[in-house]
């Protein structure tokens, strides 16, 4: 376990692993945790899943981006929440989708 008693291996798909890993730095450095990313690629992402859940749970967390949870089947239908909503703004977008997504200057 890390300084702060706390460990993860986190399975990320191989084309974000450079951008999480400048986060999990920071988490580590300021936490004293001890996190660390396991690559995989998008096509095995699943399987690599479905075998730690069935075997041997040497991951700790898996990460995912929103459109991918209808491959978990876990997808809530939002139609009538979004409709019965004045306004969406940028606002109520997560910061880093935000990030993610664009930079807005305005």
């Amino acid at each position: 376990a890390g300084k702060g008693g706390t460990d993860a291996r986190i399975l990320v798909p191989d084309f974000v692993i450079d951008f999480l890993q400048m986060k999990v730095d920071f988490f580590n450095e300021f936490t004293g945790a001890d996190c660390r990313l396991t690559a995989t690629t998008q096509a095995s992402w699943l399987n690599d899943i479905k075998d730690d859940l069935k075997t041997s749970r040497q991951l700790d967390a898996y990460f995912l981006f929103g459109n991918w949870i209808p491959t978990l089947g876990g997808l809530e239908p939002i139609t009538k929440r979004v409709q019965s909503q004045d306004a969406l703004e940028w606002t109520d977008v997560w910061h880093d989708v935000q990030m993610g997504a664009a930079n807005f200057a305005g």
